[in-house]
Order: structure tokens, then C-alpha cells, then sequence
């Protein structure tokens, strides 16, 4: 889990490394299901911190 602060806002991603991709997607959508979490790609934490930024001027 990655967590960050700025601008106020709290951000968590979730983060899952593996050696074989293709079964690392195998899993990683087996905890999503298993947990019942929607597969959301978001832009990358650098995007969001600038986003944020943006909408408070």
C-alpha cells in the first residue's frame, strides 16, 4: 500500500509486484474480485498531486 499526503489529501495505492506479469494478473484480479474492488487505473501519483493543485486556484 502506498500512501501519500499532499495538498491536504490523503492518496492510497494499492501497489503489487511480481516476476511474471501474466500471472501477477492472475492474482492481482483474484484479491480485487476476492475483496470485491473495482479495477481502477488511475494516473499516476504525480498527475493526481498536479490535479489537485489545479483545482484549488
Amino acid at each position: 500500500m502506498d500512501h501519500s499526503i499532499y495538498l491536504g489529501i490523503e492518496d492510497y495505492e494499492l501497489e503489487f509486484e511480481v516476476k511474471d506479469y501474466d500471472k501477477g494478473e492472475i492474482a492481482f484480479n483474484k484479491i480485487l474480485n476476492d475483496l470485491n474492488i473495482e479495477r481502477n487505473i488511475p494516473n499516476n501519483k504525480v498527475v493526481r498531486f498536479f490535479n489537485a493543485d489545479r483545482k484549488r486556484t
